[in-house]
């Protein structure tokens, strides 16, 4: 395309455009991402279980590449429709089974193949797709698994499963992928929408790697780990509306115990229950995971009797977020009855308390609350129970509350704003009936409710030892987003308040960095060609994922969305001392999800609501401020969606891709002809479109209003051009 430069809009309502906006010139071309010309080996031996089987495991997925190499069985050469309406489950047997005997590919092309029964790989079996136009469908719900019985060395990826089921089933090949009895196989890049019971089910299974994948809308868990698995991996999912536990792994103890299960940065959305379980289960390593409103317990590390599990033992759970846990007698996090738990630097937003009960050898490290409902930590018969660096900051209750602890150690604590609500006359540190419980460097800030009892309270206890102060200076204070703070970024009256792929949002709030921190994205910035997902130690997340970011400043951010999830709402947070130990999130503000949320950029604001469109002559790239009839120009424009092409979301100078769905244009009323919009879609610069048309001829003078409708939606009504003829 023409513009080879990098528009940060930097726009700050009630400005014109002209006085704010900011250019980088880029001179290198269009960055396009690495991909393999052939595979190395299939299955390679030796290869440790994380890089196992990936044989372009950077920006691609592995495919066959030289059918002379692989042996590559299509579906559709054994007699799949893949028309939605045939049933194909013996023509994908059979072509499982050709991929048995020396091992392989069963390749499905995009199509919809429905299968009346279980469908069974064997070992050195890569099972793949074309992506999500690849769909596999079960019409029994109670044999709808793709499954891998006692296989070793298999995978599926690039797949979609689509369930229609209603009602929980409790079988294991109600499942939509089922491995049993496997060794050293993957599920990567898979979508699950719907199961009658699990999305992707790994069972008495060995050296299993989930990873990639998104689950969503299941009857039981999204991704579960049970019945004796050992060394799995569950790293960079994605679960959404989850009928049970988002990510899990259990061990009942009439079965061999599970244990060594990672898992990592995963993000959990509305669970049906837990965000994250370890039930039972030994060495669980829960680390870099988003837990957002799920209807259970943030994160459990318990014994279940009801279900008759091990004790768990040996957890890590570090660098977590969890949001919104509020059903009652739900908690953000809770380890029940199991021993040598280590929790670090846990962040706790507007949820219930983090809760102790029963277990042995617990530390906490790191751990940062804001606006707990009740007490922030709650501690009930615990042995060897260890608190430090941890803040609690606005709860509705005491700040600690113990209870029952034999042998505990507090230090640097911290404590602000307690006690909103809550019972008369506590403590904001409370002991009881406890032994051995010793505490320094416990400070007290804020404002103190009117239930509050003072600063400690102890009763009941022997060998205990605790001193609290006030403290002078608050804590440090949580970035704030404002009240419909978020709106498309041309600011368009009235303005936009939905996310869309590649949309660019301004943020409106306080606290997001120091009165001297502003400052927008340089090429210095850039990282891979891409713009920063963080400036000045402050970034933006949006739907779990970092946004990509052009303008910082104390009360505003720009921001380009990253690719958002097909949900009907999703949260935005900015998050100050980003990946930093002290790291802050602000509130959430939830925000819908749509196609597109198109809105023009504008050359001034007028107090009237008509504004006259940023438009440059198409050929000299010179700025306009009348157009003539006739003539070619370009415009630009925020939130039209996905492009076709390999442009993605926050990509600096990459190559230009029109938009993947229809637009039409009016000017004055009129709707142009199809072949006046000469070009629809991205310049190649993150969050700008680029719109080029061919005016018509006969338009009157004056200032006429122009709109682009794409995806059901129109740009705001108030933007026009200038017309003069000559």
């Amino acid at each position: 395309m023409m513009l080879r430069r990098l528009f940060l809009a930097l726009l700050v309502a009630g400005t014109s455009l002209s006085a704010q906006q900011a250019w980088i010139e880029i001179s290198s071309g269009p960055s396009l991402p690495a991909v393999c010309a052939r595979g190395t080996a299939f299955f390679e031996t030796g290869v440790p279980v994380s890089q196992a089987f990936f044989v372009c495991n950077t920006s691609s997925e592995w495919a066959p590449q030289d059918p002379a190499q692989y042996d590559v069985f299509v579906v559709q050469s054994y007699g799949a429709k893949g028309d939605g309406v045939s049933d194909d489950l013996g023509a994908i047997l059979s072509a499982a089974h050709a991929a048995g005997h020396g091992g392989g590919v069963v390749f499905f092309p995009p199509g919809t193949y429905l299968h009346s029964g279980l469908v069974d790989f064997g070992s050195n079996t890569l099972v793949q797709g074309a992506g999500n136009s690849s769909i596999v469908r079960g019409t029994n719900n109670n044999y709808s698994a793709l499954r891998f019985l006692n296989s070793s060395h298999c995978g599926i990826t690039q797949i979609r499963t689509v369930s229609k089921a209603s009602s929980r089933l409790t079988t294991d090949t109600s499942a939509a992928i089922l491995f049993n009895g496997a060794d050293s196989c993957y599920a990567r890049n898979v979508t699950v929408e719907g199961s009658a019971s699990v999305g992707i089910m790994i069972e008495n299974s060995s050296n299993m790697i989930a990873d990639s994948n998104r689950v969503s809308s299941t009857q039981a868990d999204g991704i579960h780990v049970v019945d004796g698995s050992r060394n799995v991996q569950v790293t960079h999912n994605r679960a959404f509306r989850t009928g049970d536990d988002s990510f899990s792994a259990v061990a009942y103890s009439n079965l061999p115990q599970t244990k060594n299960v990672l898992i990592d940065s995963n993000v959990s959305v509305g669970s049906g229950a837990r965000g994250v379980a370890c039930i039972g289960a030994a060495n669980c390593t829960i680390t870099n995971n988003k837990i957002y409103n799920p209807l259970a317990h943030g994160i459990a590390v318990a014994y279940e009797t009801v279900y008759n599990t091990y004790v768990p033992s040996g957890a890590v759970i570090q660098h977590n977020v969890v949001r919104g846990v509020t059903s009652p007698i739900m908690n953000a996090l809770l380890v029940a009855f199991a021993k040598n738990v280590q929790v670090s630097d846990l962040q706790i937003y507007d949820s219930s308390p983090l809760y102790c009960h029963g277990s042995n050898q617990v530390q906490f490290t790191g751990v940062r609350i804001y606006n707990t409902l009740g007490a922030g930590i709650l501690g009930v018969d615990c042995t060897q129970l260890s608190l430090k660096s941890i803040q609690i900051s606005n709860a509705t209750g005491q700040g600690i509350n113990l209870q029952g602890i034999q042998g505990g150690a507090l230090a640097d604590v911290a404590l602000g704003n307690l006690f909103a609500a809550g019972d008369a006359g506590g403590g904001a540190v409370q002991i009881a009936n406890s032994s051995n419980v010793t505490g320094s460097t416990i400070t007290v800030s804020g404002v103190l409710g009117p239930a509050a009892g003072g600063l400690l309270q102890i009763s009941n206890s022997t060998g205990t030892t605790v001193k609290v102060t006030a403290a002078a200076e608050g804590l440090p204070p949580q970035p704030a987003v404002s009240q419909q703070g978020v709106v498309g970024a041309a600011f368009s009256e009235p303005s936009i308040r939905a996310l869309s792929d590649n949309g660019m949002l301004a943020i409106f709030g306080s606290g997001f960095a120091s009165a001297k921190a502003a400052r927008g994205a340089q090429t210095a910035d850039l990282v891979n060609s891409y713009l920063p997902q963080s400036l000045g130690s402050t970034c933006v997340d949006i739907g779990g994922a970092r946004g990509y970011l052009l303008y910082v400043s104390e009360s505003q951010i720009n921001v380009v969305t990253p690719l958002t999830e097909p949900l009907s709402q999703a949260t935005v947070e900015v998050i100050t001392n980003c990946g930093q130990p002290n790291e802050i999130r602000s509130n959430a503000a939830s925000m819908p999800v749509v196609r597109t949320a198109p809105e023009f950029f504008v050359a001034a604001r007028n107090a009237n609501g008509q504004v006259p469109a940023v438009v440059v002559d198409t050929a000299t790239e010179a700025p306009l401020k009348t157009v003539r009839p006739g003539a070619s120009v370009t415009l630009y424009l925020s939130g039209l969606g996905a492009v076709k092409g390999l442009f993605t979301p926050g990509l600096v100078d990459g190559p230009a891709g029109a938009v993947a769905l229809p637009v039409q244009v009016s000017i004055d009323g009129a709707t142009l002809p199809a072949g006046d919009v000469l070009y629809c879609g991205s310049n190649g610069n993150a969050g700008v479109y680029q719109l080029n048309l061919v005016l018509p001829k006969g338009l009157r003078n004056g200032n006429l209003p122009i709109q682009a409708a794409i995806g059901g939606t129109t740009t705001a009504p108030g933007v026009y051009l200038s017309v003069a003829a000559p």
